[in-house]
């Protein structure tokens, strides 16, 4: 019931009225309960007082043996219309008793007294009198009485309809004012009434109403703040977003400009076969001494370096042109590119790649962008090897694999491992164990980006104990997770 209750009015009054319901019961049982004790204690003083009046008479005729004077002083009492019965007992036999009409009809509303008879002059006892005593007369004051307290609480209950009805003429500007209220918004004035009274109902209305008004200007000049926040958020992400461009730019650039000392290393043995094949193609033809069969050896010798040069040519083409937007391309095929790009580094530093490559994967992304994440990897690994580890034991192992519909890439050495106080930093931008002279700290933050955010995947570094040819090793793990 009382959760139906939402009116604070309707609250207060229900509280108050079974507050005073539950106290008014409680009163009603025990003053009930006093006088009913009260009532019962005064007629049965009233039995006593007879009995105690009789029994010198009955005890004078009962110790002569006058039973004729006995049998009408028992009539005489049966004349009280409280009395129902009289008993006179004489050495434990009942020698007189009388039954008044209305004994048969009111014998279960009655009560029992009963007095010793002692002989005149003495203590001695010679025999008792038992009275039936009607309780007719605390029966109609138990219920008057009864009667009464119904009364008082019907009047009770008129009173508390009466006093609910002040308290919710008394509370409902207050029930208007929440009802006001629950539409409020800093953006939305409502007026507020009741401010003219001189109450504290009209206290109220009247802070509500200042409130409001405060309110609604510091909600305008936080709307105001936040508009230019957003702005120079906005603003300052394009920044962020330009710079960032512009370091990966600078760090591919960095990357072109090591991929061409690569072509121009890797140029070195063709153009020398080219050149010395033209030459001695120059002279045999001078003594008249060029054969057919070596004029078509060296012309295709000639052929297959300069094919050599222009795929060269279009590896690095490839890498620096980047890519507009995602493609589904082959991984081995990817990972190929990114050998030949590194080849000649590998040579010139005397580092052993090993290859453990599923031909069958694809995935979806931006082939050169990945190409970028594969070469500043290997550069972190080629830096550490020749700085740790002699020329004949210098390996890198690239392995890639398909685990829970996700293409798995891992890249690792045998330098040593990160340390373990930095492993933790390495993605960071500018984080760099390197010399400023020999390192940004932007190659692996710009690998996480392109891996996180362009291939939708993931990156994380580790160290490793592996064996390889019977030999422990140790160093780091790159392991790069890709969706398929």
């Amino acid at each position: 019931m009382a959760a139906k209750i939402k009116s604070l009015s309707s609250k207060i009054v229900f509280l108050i009225a079974v507050a005073t319901l539950f106290s008014i019961l409680f009163i009603f049982y025990v003053v009930e309960q006093i006088n009913k004790e009260a009532f019962y204690n005064i007629e049965m003083e009233k039995a006593k007082l007879v009995l105690s009046t009789i029994e010198p008479l009955i005890a004078v005729n009962l110790y002569l043996n006058m039973n004729d004077r006995i049998d009408k002083l028992t009539e005489q009492l049966i004349t009280n219309p409280n009395i129902l019965s009289v008993q006179v007992i004489k050495d434990n036999k009942l020698i007189n008793e009388r039954k008044s009409k209305e004994f048969q009809n009111h014998v279960k509303d009655s009560f029992v007294v009963e007095n010793a008879i002692f002989r005149p002059n003495s203590k001695k006892k010679i025999g008792d009198i038992i009275l039936t005593y009607s309780s007719k007369n605390y029966k109609e004051l138990i219920n008057s009485y009864t009667n009464l307290l119904i009364e008082v609480l019907f009047l009770l209950v008129i009173f508390f309809l009466l006093f609910s009805l002040y308290v919710k003429k008394l509370l409902y500007p207050l029930r208007k004012i929440a009802k006001l209220l629950r539409g409020y918004s800093p953006d939305k004035n409502i007026d507020i009434p009741f401010d003219n009274q001189d109450n504290e109902i009209g206290l109220i209305s009247y802070a509500l109403n200042n409130m409001q008004q405060s309110i609604t200007k510091y909600s305008k000049e936080l709307q105001k703040i936040n508009n230019q926040l957003e702005l120079k958020v906005i603003e300052e992400v394009e920044k962020n977003k330009q710079a960032q461009e512009q370091v990966f730019k600078s760090e591919k650039l960095a990357s072109m400009g090591e991929m061409i000392g690569n072509i121009a290393y890797q140029w070195r043995q063709p153009l020398s076969v080219i050149s010395t094949g033209a030459t001695g193609m120059l002279i045999q033809k001078e003594y008249d001494n060029l054969s057919d069969e070596e004029f078509e050896k060296t012309c295709n010798l000639i052929n297959d370096n300069a094919q050599y040069l222009s795929q060269t040519i279009n590896d690095f083409r490839d890498f620096i042109r980047g890519d507009s937007k995602p493609v589904i391309f082959n991984l081995k095929s990817n990972i190929d590119s990114f050998i030949k790009l590194v080849n000649a580094t590998s040579k010139k530093h005397n580092i052993k790649v090993i290859l453990d490559l599923d031909e069958k994967i694809e995935v979806e992304g931006f082939p050169n962008e990945l190409l970028q994440c594969f070469i500043n990897i290997f550069n972190n690994s080629k830096d550490a090897l020749i700085e740790n580890n002699p020329e004949d034991e210098r390996y890198v192992f690239i392995t890639q694999k398909i685990e829970s519909s996700l293409a798995i890439i891992t890249l690792q050495d045998n330098a040593g491992g990160i340390p373990e106080d930095v492993i933790d930093k390495i993605f960071e931008p500018y984080f760099t164990t390197k010399h400023q002279s020999h390192g940004t700290g932007l190659g692996l933050h710009m690998s996480y980006s392109i891996i996180v955010n362009h291939m939708k995947g993931s990156i994380e570094a580790s160290n490793t104990t592996y064996n390889y040819n019977d030999k422990s090793y140790t160093g780091a793990k790159t392991t790069i997770t890709l969706p398929l």
